[in-house]
This record gives structure tokens, C-alpha cells and sequence, in this order.
């Protein structure tokens, strides 16, 4: 069972860091992107597990994603995990409230991202 791994990040020495980490792991199928258009479009075409992704992106905000996956999709399975270098509180809450489960400040430690994904896949494997 693969992992469908949706990034979306728009700094590129952050998507260097996510190709690198996860790219060699056959559990996980990946794919970064940098900006909403392109997340929609792999939102309407891939069954995803997890979306990790900015609040930041270069065409908007990464909240308009949340809404999309748990407002437009009902959709409760994908963990959304937010990476970002946003630091208002009240955004971030509103983040929470919109869906989100996971929250870093960047930078952050990349292996507590990995040990985070890999234990959201074990879980998922061990639910299907």
C-alpha cells in the first residue's frame, strides 16, 4: 500500500527538502506542487492520504486547500499537515478550525515531519 502524498509548497529550498526526503521511499507516492491551480488539479485526480502544504503559497492562501478537502470534498481521511512560516495566531487557529491536524513553524525539524508521515502511514495500513 502506497501513501498519495500531495506537497505544496512554494519555496523552492523547501521542495528541494521534501523531494530529497521522501522521493527514495517506496511507501510513499509524492507530488509538490507550488501553488493552488496546481493542487486543485491533483486534488480532482488522485485519491490522496496526506496534503502537507503553506498557508503562504505565491497565488493565495493555503486555507482555500483546507476549505476545498473538508468543506467541498467532505472529505475527514486526508490528514493536512501545515508548514509554514505564518506566525499570526489567529490565523493559525482559524487554520485549526478549518480542518487542518498538524501544525510546524518554519524552519523545521525534518525528521520529526518524516516520523509524523510514516506513523500516519502505519496507521492508515494497519486501518485498510
Amino acid at each position: 500500500m502506497l501513501a498519495n502524498i500531495l506537497f505544496i509548497e512554494g519555496t523552492k529550498i523547501y521542495k528541494e527538502l521534501l523531494s530529497e526526503m521522501f522521493n527514495r521511499d517506496t511507501k510513499f507516492w509524492i507530488k509538490i506542487v507550488e501553488n493552488i491551480e496546481e493542487a486543485k488539479n491533483i486534488l480532482d485526480k488522485i485519491d490522496l492520504d496526506i496534503v502537507v502544504l503553506d498557508l503562504i503559497l505565491p497565488d493565495g492562501r493555503g486555507e482555500e486547500i483546507v476549505k476545498i478537502i473538508r468543506e467541498e470534498k467532505k472529505d475527514d481521511s486526508i490528514q493536512i499537515i501545515v508548514i509554514t512560516s505564518e506566525t499570526s495566531e489567529d490565523r493559525i487557529i482559524n487554520a485549526f478550525n478549518l480542518g487542518i491536524d498538524f501544525y510546524f513553524e518554519k524552519p523545521f525539524n525534518p525528521n520529526i515531519l518524516k516520523a509524523l508521515i510514516e506513523r500516519i502511514y502505519e496507521k492508515k495500513k494497519r486501518e485498510a
